[in-house]
């Protein structure tokens, strides 16, 4: 058996509501799919498994001190293809990317290429507010490819700007199908950046909780025409102000813990 050129790479932790129709995707344009489970509590891993000869499931889960760029260069290494493909469960190629994707890596001229996202929240289009400012060199040779930062990982590849290609078509990011689904991972990034702060010792100040969050709602509502979306443009706007609240709440309340203990003790000192 030949090695394979085009390998798909994704992490997943209880996707087994989206996973059939993430493998069946991208079943004929790649030559594996590598799923990097996060441990999975679902049917993820059985549904994974049951796919067919592509697909391979590797179980990592994440310790207290890694975050989900750790699991993306762990997919990067079990990824045995020539070129790799990076993406989310919730990602989809769209018309005309497949072919696209197929073409590039016969290309010797390039060592990566960018691509955009056509994405959707609650199965509506984002098209404003900076979703459509996504444009990253997710596809890559493998050894070129090296991701960092733990909420919000980002790519590096090594390579020179004049190896990187861009690709035309975009590839469909569906992201979350309900508002409890998008707080569930609101929290999550949130307890994620507000680690993040306290370790970079960064003293949380009342405009952290007040006016960066304004000026996020703001950016992404005004500045980048959120309002064009309409209803869902000005509830995103809304969700980014309560999520950079939480992020900077949760890190002062690490940085000035009060145990239950010395609570009782200075209601106690006040009565007496």
């Amino acid at each position: 058996m030949s090695d394979p050129v085009l390998s798909v790479v994704a992490i997943a932790r209880n996707e087994e509501r989206d996973l059939a129709r993430f493998l069946e995707s991208f079943a004929e344009l790649a030559d594996e799919i590598v799923i990097i489970d996060d441990g999975s509590t679902d049917r993820t891993v059985e549904i994974a498994e049951a796919a067919g000869p592509k697909v391979r499931v590797v179980r990592v889960p994440r310790g207290p001190d890694e975050g989900f760029c750790d699991l993306r260069n762990r997919g990067a290494l079990e990824a045995r293809g020539e070129w790799l493909l990076q993406v989310d469960v919730d990602m989809r190629p769209g018309p005309g990317l497949a072919a696209e994707l197929a073409s590039a890596v016969s290309n010797p001229g390039f060592d990566a290429y960018r691509f955009r996202l056509k994405n959707f929240l609650l199965h509506r289009p984002m098209r404003h507010g900076g979703w459509g400012k996504w444009n990253q060199p997710w596809f890559a040779r493998r050894g070129m490819v090296r991701w960092e930062q733990k909420v919000h990982e980002r790519i590096r590849i090594d390579a020179p700007a004049s190896r990187i290609g861009q690709l035309e078509h975009p590839m469909w990011h569906l992201n979350d199908a309900t508002w409890e689904g998008r707080m569930r991972k609101s929290l999550e990034y949130s307890i994620a950046e507000a680690q993040r702060i306290v370790e970079a010792n960064e003293r949380v100040r009342a405009h952290h909780l007040v006016l960066k969050p304004m000026w996020f709602s703001v950016k992404y509502y005004v500045l980048r025409g959120g309002f064009r979306d309409g209803m869902m443009g000005l509830v995103f706007a809304l969700h980014t102000f309560s999520a950079t609240f939480h992020w900077h709440a949760l890190a002062w309340d690490r940085q000035n813990p009060l145990s239950r203990d010395e609570l009782e003790r200075r209601v106690r000192a006040t009565e007496e």
